[in-house]
């Protein structure tokens, strides 16, 4: 008995202020799970969503990379110049970059 009143205190604390309340709850929950089980264009538009997302993804990370390689060249030049200016003529910095081996999202961007 006093579990199953545990249970309902948890319950009003958690979805509503009484049991009512709980029940209006679940019904509105029931209903919208419902919605979504028996709408499979809104699986397919989520898919179509999700493939564009992707693209744009993959189109920041080419953009980022080039970026960063062609900072790389900057900073190369620049530090070049300066180890020339340091009576260091054939010294150099050289910024490489490669692809990584993971292709995950976090992976593009490093």
């Amino acid at each position: 008995m006093e579990s199953r009143r545990a249970a309902l205190k948890k319950l009003t604390r958690k979805y509503g202020a009484d049991i009512t309340e709980v029940l209006d709850w679940a019904a509105a929950s029931r209903n919208r799970l419902q919605a979504l089980e028996d709408d499979p264009s809104r699986a397919e538009a989520l898919e179509e969503q999700l493939r564009g997302l992707r693209g744009r993804l993959q189109e920041e990370a080419d953009r980022l990379r080039a970026l960063r390689e062609e900072s790389g060249r900057r900073l190369s030049a620049a530090v070049s110049e300066e180890l020339s200016a340091l009576a260091m003529p054939n010294a150099r910095l050289v910024v490489r970059w490669r692809r990584p081996r993971s292709s995950g999202p976090r992976a593009r961007t490093r």
